[in-house]
């Protein structure tokens, strides 16, 4: 009795695995794929557009308003300057952000300004989210579709969650334990021992990646699990709009907030970006510090209108992260990102990649097996 009750639970299980992935096949691959891509952007960015990393000497040499100053000017008058960078390894270049006009009701459009880290002339301007990678972001975070994609792309997670799951259920063979589990010959097919080898290799860095997805996709699922984040010290400060422009004209100066992050911040940290304060309740500068041996930058919110270092509320002055996600942020949904996103060291990267290869070619092996299966059918 037992053994028709796991039979038939392993059918079901075989029927859901199967047709799932045939029917979500190339949504899956395309969610893989593009994934991949962007866990290595930095270095995708460098091979499609090498101008804008050839500068001609190691290291900032400007103020940081000589370098916004030019890129303002390049930029133009309808682009909003909103944050600058500087290169974190030698030899970067110096790159501005600016929001320009968007879609109604969607996002700014990124445009990008690189300069060179010696005089600030322009190395290359163009969109942020264009190209190659900007597909591969668009497919990643939206799958093409507005409004609803990002829950779209919620939904596959669940479906790959579901796909790495059953996958290692239907791995383990029925008999001969774990001889046969890890045999290369347990199919006369190629198609499906590649299957099943990349299947234990990677189905456990899939499901990883599919619940971080499912992390990021549905944040109330998040923090319904994990309860809301830490509050932070000193009065609530109503927010502003999630993408609120940059003001038109700062009190301060680029060099200004700098110097008072830099004071305030760690012994011996540089400077490694700067945002422009926006159009909220308390505009501030968010100027990003990376000290010797850290683990992470830290985030200093210095106000536009004293100039003062502003301390607590839900942005805290010496925060992890990038600007604008500073102590405020729970720390659980940071860490999810960060694993998705394959920050989590060389190897984690490594592996995370391979996985987004995986849909393609588990995907294609199950998709030829029963192709081939149907025909003999057919023919008896």
């Amino acid at each position: 009795m037992a053994g028709s009750t796991l039979a038939s639970l392993r059918r079901l299980w075989f029927n859901v695995h199967l047709w799932m992935g045939l029917i979500l096949f190339v949504f899956l691959v395309a969610l893989g794929l593009s994934g991949t891509a962007l866990a290595w952007r930095p270095q995708l960015d460098r091979l499609l557009h090498p101008a804008r990393y050839e500068v001609s000497q190691t290291g900032a040499s400007l103020a940081p308003s000589a370098y916004l100053a030019a890129a303002t000017t390049a930029l133009g008058p309808d682009v909003s300057p909103s944050r600058m960078t500087f290169s974190a390894t030698p030899g970067g270049p110096v790159m501005v952000m600016g929001f320009g006009a968007g879609a109604p009701g969607g996002r700014p459009a990124l445009i990008g300004v690189w300069l060179d880290a010696a005089d600030g002339h322009v190395l290359d301007k163009g969109p942020l989210l264009g190209g190659v990678l900007g597909l591969a972001h668009d497919v990643h975070e939206q799958m093409l579709i507005p409004g609803v994609g990002r829950q779209v792309v919620g939904w596959l997670g669940v479906a790959m969650l579901i796909q790495s799951l059953t996958g290692l259920w239907l791995w383990w063979p029925r008999v001969g334990g774990v001889k046969m589990a890890f045999a290369w010959k347990r199919s006369a097919f190629l198609g499906m021992r590649l299957h099943h080898l990349a299947g234990v290799l990677m189905m456990i860095p899939l499901a990883v990646l599919s619940v971080t997805g499912i992390w990021i996709a549905f944040p109330q699922i998040g923090q319904a699990l994990s309860g809301p984040p830490p509050a932070a010290a000193g009065p609530p400060r109503e927010r502003g709009p999630r993408f609120a422009p940059p003001i038109a004209a700062p009190r301060l100066s680029a060099d200004q907030a700098a110097d008072a992050a830099s004071a305030e911040g760690p012994q011996g940290a540089r400077v490694i970006s700067i945002a422009l304060p926006t159009q909220t309740p308390e505009p501030a500068w968010m100027v990003q510090l990376a000290a010797p041996g850290a683990e992470r930058p830290a985030t200093v919110r210095v106000s536009d209108e004293t100039g003062e270092v502003l301390r607590g509320g839900p942005r805290g002055p010496l925060a992890g992260g990038p600007p604008g996600e500073g102590g405020g942020r729970d720390p659980l949904a940071r860490a999810m990102r960060e694993i998705h996103e394959g920050e989590g060291g060389l190897w984690w990267k490594l592996i995370a990649s391979l996985a987004g290869f995986a849909p393609a070619l588990l995907g294609t092996t199950g998709l030829i097996r029963w192709l081939g299966s149907r025909r003999k059918g057919a023919a008896a």
